[in-house]
């Protein structure tokens, strides 16, 4: 039985493919395997929407489908880079499926095969034809007016001001609530934790152990005049606490609350540890729902730093 491979896949908002129709075959006419891109939406024009679907039918086993589809997401990937054209695979973004049973309904109701449309790659058998469906849930989130009313008069009545610091920390904090990614959230929710971060100076026996280093380093006579640069501009860094050592120090503020079942400064060292993760391209990459559970953690964690005099007075 022929097998095929099937790669959905999102463009963001303000980009499309220029091809004005609603399907393009990208191998030669007549040859198998065959290859072609497709609007998601059937008998749309691929430049009409930003979801799109690649298909390869015409393979003799699931594995060379696979290995197929996993070659032509590379190669599409490159092709995307060189155009400066960004795509989501689906790896990270959440999954909509329908039950085993849900799928059954389905195909009595309509006397067709149906298949959950993955976002990414699936394989599958090419007949019968199948007909892909997807389950989409968009929370709403709704504030309490009391609470509302409570916290902007008591905001107003305190005449609280913020430092600049703190209002672009606050900026990032919003941005993050943007982002449909997981990886994006928590990034942006750390970036806003970093911007009201005040590294202190380390001791005075640190500094000098710094001052001996950065001497031994200026008077090597081994070392080019670039690398001496390059080395002490390094070394100057040390003469303050880490990102990590401020973080965690910064975290001391919400002392007595809970995120994620750990104290705010277990906390903030498992985010900022995910974050190096995703940000230095550690291997195997922290799981979408690992990173999820964080970033929603985090949301609380950036507010709740944000808050200044309104944390302890408005209970959530």
């Amino acid at each position: 039985m022929s097998k095929s491979f099937r790669i959905r896949l999102k463009l963001p908002g303000h980009l499309r493919i220029g091809i004005d129709s609603d399907k393009w075959l990208l191998t030669p006419v007549d040859s198998k395997p065959e290859i072609t891109l497709r609007s998601k939406k059937q008998g749309s024009p691929i430049e009409a929407g930003n979801e799109l679907v690649i298909r390869g039918d015409g393979y003799s086993s699931e594995e060379e489908a696979r290995t197929a589809g996993d070659q032509l997401r590379d190669a599409i990937t490159l092709a995307f880079a060189r155009l400066r054209i960004g795509a989501d695979f689906g790896d990270r973004a959440p999954k909509g499926w329908f039950t085993e049973a849900g799928i059954q309904m389905l195909e009595q109701q309509t006397g067709k095969r149906v298949l959950n449309d993955v976002h990414g790659l699936m394989t599958f058998d090419t007949e019968p034809p199948p007909q892909f469906v997807a389950t989409q849930a968009d929370a709403i989130l709704t504030r309490g007016k009391e609470k509302f009313v409570q916290a902007l008069t008591l905001a107003f009545e305190l005449r609280a001001r913020l430092k600049p610091q703190d209002r672009i920390a606050f900026d990032l904090f919003s941005a993050s609530f943007f982002k449909p990614s997981a990886d994006a959230r928590l990034l942006m929710l750390m970036m806003a934790v970093e911007t009201l971060l005040n590294p202190s100076p380390r001791s005075q026996d640190v500094q000098q152990h710094i001052d001996e280093m950065i001497q031994l380093t200026n008077d090597s006579t081994r070392l080019k005049k670039e690398e001496k640069q390059s080395l002490t501009g390094s070394l100057q860094w040390l003469y303050k606490e880490s990102i990590s050592q401020a973080g965690r120090r910064l975290a001391d503020q919400l002392d007595g609350q809970n995120y994620f079942d750990l104290k705010p400064r277990d906390f903030f060292a498992y985010c900022y540890d995910l974050r190096s993760k995703l940000v230095h391209g550690y291997l195997p990459r922290p799981t979408r729902e690992e990173v999820d559970q964080a970033a929603v953690n985090l949301e609380s964690f950036v507010g709740d730093l944000l808050s200044g005099p309104l944390l302890r007075q408005i209970k959530l």
